[in-house]
This record gives C-alpha cells, structure tokens and sequence, in this order.
C-alpha cells in the first residue's frame, strides 16, 4: 500500500498564491461579485498561506504584497452595458 507523502509547505504556497492571486485580481480589478460562493475555500487557503509563510519568517506585510504584486498596476475591464 502506497502512503500519502504531505505535499511540500512551499508548494502549498505557490499553489494557494496561485489561487489568492487570481481572486484578488478579479475581485480588485474586474469588481467580479460573483465570487461569494468560493468565500469559504478563500477564507481558508489565505489563512494556510498566512500560516505557512510565517513558518518561513515572512511578514504579513510581505504575504499580502506577495498576494496583491502586480494587480494594483492592472486597468479594470470597462463592461459596456445595453
């Protein structure tokens, strides 16, 4: 029988990093609303993201700015409504 090795914390990262990016740059730059359903799943992989990078001595400061590079620089989609 084979056993489950625990994935790697900073692949664990990368891959909530991943995910959290994308949330963050839909929610800031494209105001998507429609998110609401997946708050539970976002709520968590931040919280182990948070949990696993102050393991490494990062900062909350540098997790967020981790999360939030580059989305601050990008124009929202202008959505022309009928």
């Amino acid at each position: 029988m084979t056993a489950l090795s625990p994935m790697d914390p900073k692949e664990v990262m990368r891959q909530n990093l991943t995910f959290l990016r994308e949330y963050a740059r839909r929610v800031v730059v494209e105001g998507d609303d429609a998110l609401l359903p997946i708050e539970e799943v976002k709520d968590a992989l931040a919280q182990e993201f948070m949990t696993l990078g102050q393991s490494f001595h990062l900062t909350e400061r540098d997790l967020v700015m981790m999360m939030f590079r580059d989305i601050w620089n990008q124009q929202p989609r202008i959505v022309k409504e009928d």
